[in-house]
């Protein structure tokens, strides 16, 4: 089965192999759309299935996670805390707990088999766009518009690392099945992917990549100041004076080729 949510506040649903269309989860109670079916009463961000693809959880804009039976598309729960729009959810891999991210600037953590308030995270300082469990279900990664990717213990609802390589909005994230990747993608186009995660070591530096811009993490026609400051930021982090690390080395070399291009190509404008 395919889901997919709309800002038509519909979920609607095929069949992958026949390509047929399922219908709409419908919730029938809507006080906006009393003569069409709707799923929400506001636009819907994200939709995530949980682990035995039992139940849909979709979140919306207008402040609320539903919880749906995937095979009769009806409405079993309404999870309510956020104060503003919720941006993202995701399951835990045990299906048993649910993260949302939202404007409000929190992450909340919903234990499914009880019926209290959620655990409320805050450490980000705008809306938080993506969140994502590790496979251990030990870790939660929380993507912000503040550019900045937070790591949560899970056990201790604790800040383990902050990370800032992207210098705009974060706008998914993803685990790599064995955990031991995190892929993020920034609002600007630039994908990071972090290597070698576990529970030693969380997060080693990004591979970077492809044309300067992208390394960087700048836009295509970002000026030379901009430019600069980017660089000086990444080799405040991987230059070998800060860090020895081989990995480092290797990253620093790229940071230096890229930025060694931009400059060459600004000498040729004049």
């Amino acid at each position: 089965m395919f889901a997919s949510g709309c800002v038509d506040r519909k979920i609607s649903s095929w069949h992958l192999q026949t390509k047929k269309y399922l219908g709409i989860f419908n919730y029938s109670s809507s006080a906006y759309y009393s003569d069409s079916p709707v799923s929400h009463n506001g636009f819907i961000t994200s939709i995530a299935f949980s682990p035995d693809n039992r139940i849909i959880a979709s979140a919306s804009t207008d402040k609320t996670i539903r919880l749906w039976g995937r095979y009769t598309k009806e409405l079993k729960r309404t999870l309510n805390g956020h104060s503003e729009a919720v941006l993202s959810v995701t399951f835990s891999p045990n299906g048993r707990i649910i993260a949302s991210g939202g404007t409000d600037k929190t992450i909340r953590i919903w234990n499914l088999e009880a019926f209290g308030q959620p655990l409320v995270l805050a450490g980000h300082s705008a809306a938080v766009q993506a969140v994502v469990i590790s496979p251990d279900g030990k870790i939660l990664i929380s993507g912000g518009a503040d550019s900045t990717i937070k790591i949560w213990s899970l056990a201790t609802a604790k800040v383990l690392r902050t990370l800032t390589a992207h210098q705009a909005s974060i706008m998914s994230l993803a685990f790599s099945p064995n955990g031991n990747m995190l892929v993020s993608g920034g609002k600007n186009g630039t994908v990071i992917i972090w290597n070698n995660i576990d529970k030693n070591k969380l997060v080693t530096e990004p591979l970077l990549c492809g044309e300067w811009w992208e390394i960087l993490d700048v836009e295509k026609d970002a000026c030379a100041t901009e430019v600069k400051r980017a660089y000086y930021k990444l080799a405040r982090l991987y230059h070998p004076d800060v860090n020895a690390t081989a990995k480092a080395r290797s990253v620093m070399q790229a940071i230096n080729k890229a930025y060694e291009e931009f400059q060459n190509k600004c000498n040729a404008c004049y």
